[in-house]
């Protein structure tokens, strides 16, 4: 949390400013003190710690006994520092600061707490630093002032939950002279499965007797103030960790309830500043309220309280919350960062189009699954003590990309001095079984601070180039079947236009497996145009009878601008059974095809057309039939179809062009076997035969009259006999040997096996 928010926090909190012990010795300050004091906590504020600092040591040096001058001097030394020895003379000039506030108001409990806060950025002070709140809270309930009382409970309460944290996962050596090696993880393959099910094991109930404890402070706060902000965050965050979303939800209503009002209405450190650390608290309360809502599968709500949230941060923290960097490889990072406000918000809109499972469901369910990673990294690592904040951690950067890890196990430090990272601190590991990756960190004990251990921060940024973002923790993303689609784009009835073809085999046998009824109503929906400005172009509603064990053929024809960058959205789905829904998505852009300049159009795959003619015309005229999915079994025959634009035609008014096809092996399926003899075996119609070790070619000229048409279709017959399954790539050049052009394409295609 920004000093700033620490400032506003404290400065309309009841307890520091209705001491009773002080108010009649702050009446008695001089004016230019308290001039001072009040432009310092402007400055603090807004950011310029370095001018608050200034103007306070003016203060405390004018007047040494004003308690106020005192204790935010020492506020914003203590919160300006950090856990390092470096800072350790700031930390000692705030605690002597405070221990002379202290002195003078001794009814006070503010400076006890700060001074408290002080001693918990050294581990081995944390003992003294409950002592110290202890007798905050003795004086508090003298006091009988209700905010005196949450704060210093919440300061207890963190406590006790820095515990638990550090403890409610804590796994145990089940080996002697064995620990979990963060860099033997990367080196040895299943390293981390072996070692977490052989030489370890969790312990049952590991610090629920901390987490008791916290929870038991933290509702003592909200018993003496219901709106107290950082204690309805914690709790928050520990009923979270036992599934009571709902309590959750229960819990932050009398906040959110508060700061419905405009946002111009916010509390204020004085007349001239109004301080954006009222919204951020709410901003916090609503983001984890969100996730509450999404966790209870009330998605409609989680986006309200999403949005609301969204708009309660500054701008600077919003931008930075929402950045597609974190989700995205490095590079495409650093191309985000430099689109202007206009290009980043398109991309951001183009981005979750393409993420959303299904865009006929209300709600987009990658961006609240990505909203509510951000809402855990910022209600589990957000430490003000630290100056953490959640999302910027690198825990919380794994949370973004992958989520919520299945296995936590955290192992305790160790004095071997041979035991690297995990010398007197805690070793971290995060488990992924699905992909069975791992992420290691190592941090202090009971800190909530934790980065990368050994060699894991450069494994991160590999798993990040392979998966920068993954849904597979989604059930709903994971239902989504895929549906196999073929697309292909020719020349429209003028150059200005073209023409696309969608074919699409969706797989109703498994879409409707699970099915426990006779009939569905399966609902496709055809979206076109530019990413993030999709239209639904088809939208149409069929009868499935069920059981079925066959899927279903469509095809859709389309005219859009030549030279346009369109998106191709295809969904399939049963509102009324649990699972049916499938899509597919590709990006393009449309041809440009004039008269003048020699091109090819997409290779179309389809079903076998058994006698072609002499004269070939276009795929529609002659009964092609394309495949909906670019997938050949074994032994198959299929026709390839192509157009060629921009022939010349010598003075005869005909047009000569040469033919090469060349079928190319990419991957072969690893259970394939005697890939070069079978390469050889093939039957077409045009006499395809095996070139070197894993290319099929084929070779011919055509010579025939151009007769006034703008394109000149071409069509063949292939099959590749018992060539061994795989992924294949079919390479396609014309060349009109009347102008010496070249034109080339190219498409992939996967060979099955024979069923």
């Amino acid at each position: 949390m920004a000093i700033g928010a620490w400032i506003w926090l404290s400065a309309t909190s009841a307890s520091t400013l209705t001491a009773q012990g002080s108010r009649a010795r702050d009446q008695r300050v001089m004016p230019p003190t308290d001039s001072l004091v009040r432009v310092a906590l402007a400055k603090a504020t807004a950011g310029d710690t370095a001018a608050a600092l200034e103007l306070l040591e003016r203060a405390t040096d004018q007047s040494p006994r004003d308690v106020n001058a005192l204790y935010w001097r020492g506020l914003v030394l203590s919160r300006t520092t950090a856990i390092s020895l470096v800072d350790t003379p700031r930390r000692l000039l705030a605690r002597h600061l405070l221990d002379r506030a202290n002195d003078l108001d001794p009814r006070n409990p503010r400076y006890l707490i700060e001074l408290g806060r002080i001693r918990l950025k050294t581990p081995l002070l944390r003992v003294e630093a409950e002592r110290l709140f202890r007798r905050a809270l003795g004086i508090a309930l003298a006091n009988g002032d209700p905010a005196q009382l949450a704060d210093v409970a919440y300061e207890l309460g963190s406590i006790k939950a820095r515990r638990y944290l550090s403890g409610r996962d804590r796994w145990l050596y089940t080996t002697t002279n064995v620990i979990f090696d963060p860099i033997a993880a990367r080196a040895r393959l299943h390293y981390t499965r072996e070692f977490l099910q052989n030489l370890s094991q969790p312990i049952e109930n590991s610090g629920q007797l901390d987490r008791k404890e916290a929870e038991e402070y933290f509702r003592r706060a909200l018993a003496a103030v219901p709106t107290h902000a950082p204690s309805i965050l914690a709790l928050m965050g520990l009923l979270y960790d036992e599934h009571r979303y709902d309590e959750m939800r229960q819990l932050a209503l009398p906040l959110i309830a508060r700061t419905s009002v405009s946002a111009a209405a916010a509390p204020t450190v004085d007349a001239q500043a109004t301080v954006p650390a009222a919204d951020t608290a709410a901003a916090r309360i609503l983001m984890a309220s969100g996730l509450a809502a999404y966790r209870l599968g009330a998605l409609a709500q989680a986006d309200t309280l999403f949005t609301r949230a969204l708009a309660r941060f500054s701008a600077d923290d919003r931008r930075e919350l929402t950045h597609l960097g974190r989700i995205s490889r490095k590079g495409d990072s650093v191309r985000i960062d430099g689109l202007n406000e206009a290009d980043r918000a398109r991309t951001d809109s183009a981005f979750w189009e393409a993420a959303d499972p299904m865009l006929s469901t209300p709600q987009n369910e990658a961006r609240l699954e990505f909203l509510a990673r951000m809402a855990y990294t910022d209600l589990r690592f957000t430490d003000a003590d630290t100056r953490q904040v959640g999302w910027r951690t690198d825990r919380g950067s794994i949370i973004a990309r992958y989520g919520e890890p299945p296995v936590v196990a955290t192992f305790p430090p160790t004095s071997d001095a041979d035991a690297n990272d995990a010398v007197g601190r805690v070793i971290t590991v995060w488990y992924y079984p699905r992909s069975e990756v791992e992420f290691v960190f190592t941090g202090p004990p009971a800190m909530n601070v934790a980065f990368f251990a050994g060699n894991h921060r450069g494994y991160a940024e590999e798993q990040r180039q392979e998966a920068p973002f993954l849904l597979d923790n989604l059930p709903f993303a994971l239902a989504v079947d895929s549906i196999p689609v073929q697309i292909a784009r020719f020349r429209g009835a003028s150059a200005r236009t073209s023409q696309l073809l969608i074919a699409a085999s969706i797989p109703t046998d498994r879409m409707y497996k699970a099915a426990e009824i006779d009939r569905g109503a399966l609902e496709t929906s055809l979206r076109l145009g530019p990413a993030a400005m999709l239209r639904v172009a088809h939208l149409d509603t069929m009868a499935v009878s069920l059981p079925t064990a066959r899927r279903t053929s469509r095809l859709w024809v389309d005219t859009l601008p030549a030279g346009s960058d369109i998106r191709v959205r295809l969904e399939a789905r049963d509102a009324g059974v649990q699972g049916a829904m499938g899509r597919a998505q590709a990006d393009l852009s449309m041809l440009s095809l004039d008269s003048t300049t020699l091109a090819i159009s997409d290779m179309l795959l389809a079903a076998r057309l058994p006698s072609p003619g002499t004269v070939v015309g276009t795929w529609n005229t002659i009964g092609l039939i394309p495949r909906g999915t670019t997938d050949i079994v074994q032994r198959d025959t299929f026709s390839l179809y192509w157009e060629n634009y921009g022939m010349a035609a010598d003075a005869a008014g005909r047009v000569k062009y040469e033919v090469r096809i060349t079928v190319t092996l990419e991957q072969i399926e690893r259970t394939s076997s005697g890939v070069l003899r079978f390469l050889g075996e093939i039957s077409d119609a045009v006499g395809i035969s095996a070139e070197g070790n894993e290319q099929l070619g084929v070779r011919f000229e055509r010579n025939e009259a151009l007769g006034g048409r703008d394109r000149v279709p071409e069509l063949i017959t292939l099959g590749l006999g018992s060539a061994p399954a795989g992924r294949y790539r079919i390479d396609l050049v014309v060349t009109d040997r009347t102008s010496q052009k070249v034109s080339r394409t190219h498409r992939q295609f996967h060979l099955r096996k024979e069923p």
